[in-house]
C-alpha cells in the first residue's frame, strides 16, 4: 500500500505521545492524565504550558500558544511544517523518506503513474501559458488586476492558462505521450474521432492534493457569456471529485496549528481569504460536503466554520452541510456575512480594510445562523406544517443543549407556546411525560453526560464557593416565579451543567412547578426517570432544601422583593473573579486527578461566559 503524507501526520498527531514529543525539548512534570511545563513561548517562571495526552494537544493559557506535536515542534524549532515533521519522524525512527516518496516496494498502477506525468507536464505548460498570454491579452490582464491577483497569488496556487487552441494536446503529443493516455487523463475530449483540448480560453486552477500529487484541474472563464463559471477534469483513475478538497495541499499547516478549518464554495474565495492571511480554508470541487470529505479534515481537526455564499442556495447549502456534520461530532461555527456581500470573495474585494478580525467576529452558532436566515423569515399565516415539523427537527437535533432551549424559548414566543409545544411532541413520537424525561436525562449516547460525572467530583475551594451560590439560585428559581421569568428573559447560563439541565426541563415544564406539591411530583420524577448518580443526589438535595426554605416565611418574603438583577451581576461577577484570580493556584498547583485537562478547557469556556 502507498504510504502518504497524511498518514505520517495521522502516525505523529494519533499515535504518538504528545508528551513524549514535547519532552525531547522541555523539561515536562506530569499531573494526573496530562502533564504541565515552563512556557518556552513567553517570559514564563510558574508552569502554564497545559499538555492534553488524552486530546493530544498542548496550551499556554498566558501566552495563548496551542497546538499539536507539528505545531510545537514547528514554533520550538522555528523550522517549516514539513521540517517539524522530519525532526519528529528522526526522533521517534519513523523514516519520512518512505512517505515523502513512494515506496520502492510499492507496484503503482501504471496508468495512474501515467496520468501523473502528464498532469505534472500540463501543470508546466498552462503556467507557461499565463507568463506570456499577460504580456498581450490586455483582457486578461486587467481581469487579474481587477481580482487582485498578484504574481506571488499566481505563483502560490500554480494558476495557468488555457489558450482558444488545441495547444496543450499537441504540446503532449510531442512530450511522446499517446492519445489514449492524453485522452484517459481528462485532459482532452474526444469529438468525431478527433481529440480537442478541455479548456480553452481558461484561468486554470491545478486540483493538488497534500502529498502534492496534481489530481486533476478546473479552468474559470473570464468572460461574461453563457459558457460554465468552473469546467472541471472528467473524472477518471486518479481524479474523484466526491474525495477532493481544493487547497488542502496549503491549508493543512495552518487548519492543524489553528485547530479550524473554514469551508468555502469557490476557489475565489479561498484566495481571497488567503490575501488577508486566512490560510486555514478549503472548498470543495462543486459537490455536496461527503463523508469523505469529513475523514479527511476530521484528521487535522474537529473545528468547522462554514462561510457559504449569502443567497438562498449558500443558506440551503449550510443547512444540508450541518444535517450531514451533526452525526459527526464536529464543533461548527457559521460566518454570518449578513448583507455585506453575496460571498467571500466580493466581500474581501471591495474593501480593503477587511481583515481577520472582521469574520472572526461575524461567527455564530448554527442554530442562531437558521434563526436569522430562515425562522425570523417566517409568520404564523404563512408557515406549513412540513416547514414547522423540519425547523423543529434541526433545532432539536442540536446537540447544543443551552443554545437549543435559548432558540426553542424564541420560537415559542413567535409561533405560540401551544403550537411549537403540539409538533415537538409530534416530533419525539410520544408526548408522555415519561419519555419526555427519558430523551432528556438517560441518552447515553450524549457525551455531555459524561462531562457533568467529573464536574462535581473533587471540586477546588473556588469552585465549591461558585457551585453553592449556583444551587442558591437554582432552589431560589422553584420558590420565586420572578427570579425564574428573569433568569428565562436574561438566557440565564449556569456553570454547573446539571443545574442547567434541571433548569431547561423546568423551562419546557413550567406548569409541573405551580405549587409546592406540583413541584415535589416534577423533583421525583426526575428521580425516577434518571440513571445519573451525581444527577440523583443533586436532585434530592433540591428536595430537602425546597423543602425547607418553603417553611421560612421571612426567606419568600425576601424573595419577593429582591433585587433580581443585581442577583444575577453579582452571580457573574463572582464567578468571573474566583475563576480569574484563583483558578491557576486553586486548580492547577492542587487538582491532580484523571480528569484535570478536560477539566481546565471546561472552565476556561466557562469563564468566557461573562
Amino acid at each position: 500500500m502507498e504510504r502518504t503524507l497524511d498518514q505520517l501526520i495521522g502516525k505523529i498527531t494519533d499515535d504518538l505521545n504528545i508528551e513524549d514529543v514535547i519532552s525531547h525539548y522541555i523539561t515536562v512534570e506530569r499531573k494526573g492524565n496530562s502533564a504541565v511545563a515552563i512556557c518556552p513561548f513567553h517570559q514564563d517562571s510558574n508552569p502554564s504550558l497545559s499538555i492534553s495526552n488524552a486530546k493530544k494537544i498542548f496550551k499556554c493559557f498566558v501566552c495563548n500558544v496551542g497546538g499539536n506535536a507539528i505545531t510545537f515542534v514547528q514554533k520550538y524549532k522555528k523550522v517549516s511544517f514539513i521540517e517539524a515533521i522530519k525532526i519528529i519522524a528522526d526522533d521517534f525512527n519513523l523514516n519520512w523518506k518512505d512517505y515523502f516518496t513512494n515506496s520502492k516496494s510499492v507496484v503503482e498502477n501504471p496508468k495512474i503513474k501515467e496520468i501523473k506525468k502528464i498532469n505534472l507536464e500540463t501543470l508546466n505548460f498552462y503556467k507557461y501559458n499565463l507568463r506570456i498570454e499577460i504580456e498581450k491579452n490586455s483582457h486578461l490582464k486587467n481581469y487579474l488586476n481587477k481580482r487582485k491577483l498578484t504574481d506571488d497569488l499566481l505563483e502560490t496556487f500554480s494558476i495557468g492558462w488555457a489558450k482558444n487552441d488545441n495547444s496543450l494536446k499537441d504540446f503532449l503529443l510531442k512530450k511522446d505521450f499517446k492519445e489514449e493516455e492524453i485522452l484517459r487523463a481528462s485532459l482532452v475530449k474526444n469529438k468525431d474521432g478527433r481529440l480537442n483540448d478541455l479548456f480553452f480560453q481558461r484561468l486554470i486552477f491545478p486540483i493538488i492534493d497534500q502529498d502534492n500529487q496534481i489530481l486533476g484541474f478546473s479552468g474559470r472563464i473570464i468572460n461574461n457569456n453563457n459558457s460554465i463559471k468552473y469546467l472541471n477534469s472528467s473524472e477518471n483513475l486518479l481524479f474523484n471529485k466526491g474525495k477532493i478538497l481544493y487547497n488542502l495541499n496549503n491549508a493543512t499547516e495552518e487548519i492543524l496549528f489553528k485547530n479550524n478549518v473554514i469551508i468555502v464554495e469557490g476557489f475565489m474565495d479561498v484566495i481571497s481569504f488567503f490575501k488577508i492571511n486566512i490560510k486555514n480554508v478549503v472548498a470543495s470541487m462543486g459537490t455536496a460536503f461527503n463523508i469523505n470529505h469529513i475523514e479527511k479534515l476530521k484528521k487535522l481537526t474537529k473545528n468547522f466554520t462554514l462561510a457559504f455564499d449569502n443567497d438562498q442556495a449558500g443558506i440551503e447549502t449550510t443547512i444540508k452541510t450541518y444535517n450531514i456534520l451533526k452525526r459527526h461530532n464536529i464543533n461548527l461555527s457559521i460566518i454570518n456575512l449578513s448583507d455585506d456581500g453575496k460571498d467571500i470573495d466580493e466581500i474581501i474585494s471591495k474593501n480593503n480594510k477587511i481583515n481577520q478580525s472582521y469574520f472572526e467576529d461575524r461567527k455564530i452558532s448554527f442554530l442562531d445562523f437558521y434563526y436569522q436566515k430562515v425562522i425570523e423569515k417566517l409568520t404564523l399565516e404563512s408557515i406549513q406544517e412540513n416547514k414547522l415539523r423540519e425547523m423543529l427537527e434541526i433545532i432539536l437535533s442540536s446537540k447544543d443543549f443551552i443554545k437549543k432551549e435559548i432558540i426553542l424559548n424564541k420560537v415559542k414566543v413567535k409561533f405560540g407556546d401551544d403550537l411549537i409545544n403540539n409538533f415537538t411532541n409530534k416530533i419525539k413520537l410520544n408526548p408522555e411525560r415519561k419519555i419526555f424525561f427519558e430523551n432528556n436525562l438517560t441518552n447515553k449516547n450524549n457525551q455531555n453526560d459524561v462531562n457533568i460525572l467529573y464536574i462535581n467530583k473533587n471540586l477546588n475551594k473556588f469552585e465549591k464557593k461558585f457551585d453553592q451560590e449556583e444551587f442558591k439560585l437554582l432552589i431560589n428559581c422553584f420558590l420565586s416565579p420572578i427570579l425564574f421569568d428573569t433568569l428565562i428573559k436574561n438566557h440565564f447560563v449556569f456553570v454547573n451543567e446539571i443545574y442547567m439541565k434541571i433548569f431547561n426541563l423546568v423551562i419546557q415544564n413550567k406548569e409541573l412547578i405551580n405549587g409546592f406539591d406540583k413541584t415535589k411530583t416534577f423533583f421525583n420524577d426526575l428521580l425516577i426517570n434518571s440513571e445519573n448518580d451525581d444527577f440523583k443526589k443533586i436532585v434530592n438535595n433540591l428536595i430537602f432544601n425546597y423543602q425547607e426554605f418553603n417553611k421560612n416565611e421571612n426567606l419568600l418574603k425576601e424573595l419577593a422583593n429582591i433585587n433580581i438583577e443585581n442577583q444575577i451581576k453579582n452571580l457573574a461577577y463572582k464567578w468571573r473573579i474566583l475563576g480569574k484570580e484563583n483558578y491557576k493556584k486553586n486548580f492547577i498547583e492542587t487538582d491532580t486527578t484523571n480528569d484535570n485537562d478536560e477539566k481546565f478547557d471546561y472552565l476556561i469556556e466557562r469563564l468566557k461566559t461573562f
